[in-house]
């Protein structure tokens, strides 16, 4: 299976653990696409000529810093994992139609933008998504503090990526208590500190046929938004005291729990 990346973040350290966690799922990636995000601040610089890369799309226009750290392209490397750079947004015609020819089975997201539909559709399979809160119920911004606001399990959802905000199709909901977080920032370190853990397993369980994908049912949920102040010390008062939620999960069929470490089915 050709599994591809796609990130505006190629010096995060959580690029190589999704990697890597792919790679021990048997899964590697075989391509690593880095374009500009839309709200990204415009290039500043040209782009690095290391020897990794193994194409460079346009050597005209200015790099943003999306190099990757001397560690992360040796560890690259040694993963024979190649990487590329577009000045360009991931909607671009240039992006699209180089995944065209690239004709991934499966793209895998990492703090990418909104994909229009023909970037979407480059994929066979499609495009994967970890969000950080319970589908359909908590989509947006902020939604791990919005499900604990509202008495929910915390957690990441692992999905297919439509175009719609956060409505594709279903493959998991990994279960994360977060009893031991006593702020927002320490909760959402958690959260995101899994993402790569349960995408890897989710695909896992996906390509071994071991799960489906479970359409959303339009005007399921709602769309949240940046988290107003007040909310958030509310928020943080319910994590201090040891945040545990009112609402029971465990009879969908798409949760897992997670203790950080490993994942089971309820």
């Amino acid at each position: 299976m050709k599994v591809a990346l796609l990130t505006a973040r190629l010096q995060s350290p959580e690029v190589l653990a999704l990697c890597k966690a792919l790679g021990d799922s048997g899964l590697a990636v075989w391509e690593i696409v880095c374009a500009r995000n839309p709200i990204d601040s415009p290039l500043r610089h040209w782009f690095a000529n290391n020897v990794l890369i193994r194409r460079i799309i346009s050597r005209s226009s200015r790099g943003s810093g999306l190099e990757p750290c001397e560690r992360i392209s040796g560890e690259l490397k040694r993963r024979d994992i190649r990487y590329c750079f577009f000045t360009q947004t991931f909607n671009s015609p240039k992006v699209i139609g180089y995944l065209r020819r690239l004709q991934p089975d499966l793209l895998i997201n990492f703090r990418g933008p909104v994909y229009r539909k023909a970037m979407i559709e480059t994929a066979r399979i499609g495009v994967i998504n970890c969000h950080m809160a319970i589908l359909p119920e908590f989509r947006g911004m902020n939604v791990a503090e919005w499900s604990v606001l509202h008495g929910y399990p915390t957690g990441n959802t692992i999905h297919f990526i439509d175009p719609g905000i956060d409505t594709g199709r279903i493959l998991a909901f990994f279960d994360v208590p977060v009893a031991d977080c006593h702020t927002v920032e320490a909760m959402r370190e958690k959260l995101f500190g899994l993402h790569h853990e349960h995408v890897a397993r989710a695909v896992k369980l996906l390509v071994d046929g071991e799960i489906r994908p479970i359409e959303q049912e339009p005007g399921a949920g709602k769309q949240y938004f940046r988290m107003h102040p007040t909310l958030k010390e509310r928020v943080e008062r319910l994590l201090a005291q040891g945040y545990e939620p009112a609402v029971d999960l465990s009879a969908r069929p798409y949760v897992y729990e997670d203790s950080g470490r490993s994942a089971d089915r309820i």
